[in-house]
Order: C-alpha cells, then structure tokens, then sequence
C-alpha cells in the first residue's frame, strides 16, 4: 500500500440457504465502507433472488424455521443476482483507495461473495494470477485473526 492510498474495508456479512456457493444459494448481504479515521462511510445491502441451477439445504432451512423474522428480512423483495452483483462492484469500484474486503469468517462470507463476483461480474475478491477486473486489493482481512495478531491474543481465542 502506498502511503497516499487510504485503506476502506469493506466489512461483509452474507445470508445463504446452505452451506456451499457451489451448491445452494445465498439470499443477501450487507457491507459497510469504513476507514480507521472515518469510521463507517457508506453502504450496501440487497436480498439476491435464488439461483435457478441450485437447491436449498434442508438442514439450513431447518435452522432458518428458527428464524422467521431474519428470514423474512433476508429473503424480502430479492433482486437479479447479476444486476446485484454488478451494482455492488460498481459501488466499491467507486471508493478510492486501497479497497480491503473483511469479514468474520473470511473463508465463509469472502467464499460466497467471490463466486457471485466471478458467476456474474467477471470479477475476484482474492489477488492472483487472474486476467480479469480487479475491486479489491490485497487478499482479504479475516477479522478474528486480525484481533488476535493486533492484541496478541492466541489465534483460539
């Protein structure tokens, strides 16, 4: 990171009907722009449509039952995962600066949010050897691990 470039993380939180991208799909998400300085500076959030090539886990929708009201929340008014997804590279394309995708855990909502970006935009959360648009920088901040290394604490806790 050069010292001119800001970092924006781009804290997310994804919503699914089953555990694999490859299997099932996600509902919605949210992301909140934010900056060490500023703190919170914008946000994104949709409920996307359910792919028509995958099928709900029963076993997580077992779990949502549980949860009528966040699945209300979540599911309501879905919109075109494509037209979701280009919208939503469109907005972090907009913020200059050294764009860092975050989220708890990384592995969970950076695997969904990644196969949506590369299905329907064309796009990759992860640095790589990859010939496509690029939105974000780096490879992505894991935020309990980041807490763990920034006050020492063992990576368990």
């Amino acid at each position: 990171m050069t010292p001119n470039r800001q970092a924006i993380f781009f804290v997310t939180d994804i919503e699914a009907d089953g555990p694999s991208p490859a299997e099932h799909s996600m509902m919605s998400f949210a992301t909140v722009a934010c900056t060490q300085q500023a703190g919170i500076i914008d946000s994104f959030e949709a409920v996307v449509a359910p792919r028509k090539d995958r099928a709900q886990d029963s076993f997580t929708m077992d779990w949502w039952k549980t949860q009528p009201e966040a699945y209300k929340a979540a599911t309501d008014n879905p919109r075109d995962a494509k037209a979701v997804m280009e919208d939503f590279a469109d907005w972090v394309d907009g913020f200059a600066g050294y764009r860092i995708f975050a989220s708890s855990p990384l592995l969970l909502d950076a695997g969904w949010i990644d196969e949506y970006l590369r299905t329907f935009v064309g796009t990759r959360i992860f640095r790589g050897p990859f010939k496509f648009r690029r939105v974000f920088d780096g490879s992505g901040l894991d935020i309990p691990t980041y807490f763990a290394g920034l006050f020492g604490w063992p990576a368990e806790d």
